[in-house]
């Protein structure tokens, strides 16, 4: 990928020379107030960053300026092409953008499914006075149908207490932005309807 700096106040594409959004434009962010503002990506990158934003709000050492770099290369690493321009609103409005490109088509629908499987989160629930907790990384296969808004149910790897086995199942439902329980049960009986985390998708991302 090619990077390049640009002072003037728009970004101009590579591949057409468009300096608004066109058929190559894979993201454009405002650096300033982090947050997108453009491109076929915009609504996934948003998402994601309001879940890292939700799942940090009350831990006072997040560093969130880190994490948002750090989502930004992810895309960085999926581009053709970037740039980064300023744009002058005025005294004391002069705002940072970043601006990524992709050459084709195909690699637009490619990358936009690309991101979404690198940005795939890992789950996190306890119960029990935190006796246990339990982690699941979906599948890219589970996360992409999670992300579409379908209804879809994992187990989990198990887990032990008080030297019993459990399976754990954990169903999302809605999709990303839904709900989540978590069941478990043990083999010998069959029976998985205990709950022991009823709540948000968001809530159990780490």
């Amino acid at each position: 990928m090619t990077e390049d700096s640009d002072e003037d106040s728009a970004a101009r594409c590579p591949d057409c020379g468009a300096e608004n959004d066109c058929e190559h434009t894979l993201l454009v962010v405002d650096t300033t107030f982090r947050t997108a503002v453009g491109g076929k990506l915009f609504e996934a990158f948003n998402d994601r960053w309001a879940v890292v934003l939700g799942a940090h709000e009350a831990a006072h050492d997040f560093n969130e300026a880190a994490e948002f770099n750090s989502l930004l290369e992810i895309v960085d690493g999926l581009a053709d092409h970037s740039c980064e321009f300023e744009s002058d609103g005025g005294p004391g409005n002069c705002c940072g953008y970043s601006a990524f490109y992709v050459s084709s088509k195909v690699r637009m629908r490619a990358v936009c499914n690309a991101f979404v499987l690198l940005a795939k989160p890992t789950f996190q629930v306890s119960w029990a006075g935190e006796d246990i907790v339990l982690e699941l990384t979906p599948s890219d296969r589970n996360w992409t149908r999670i992300h579409r808004g379908e209804n879809v149910s994992v187990r989990g790897k198990g887990f032990y207490h008080e030297g019993e086995f459990f399976w754990d199942y954990w169903d999302f439902i809605g999709g990303k932005d839904g709900d989540l329980i978590v069941r478990y049960g043990s083999p010998k009986g069959g029976d998985y309807s205990a709950q022991g985390f009823v709540g948000k998708v968001s809530q159990a991302m780490k």
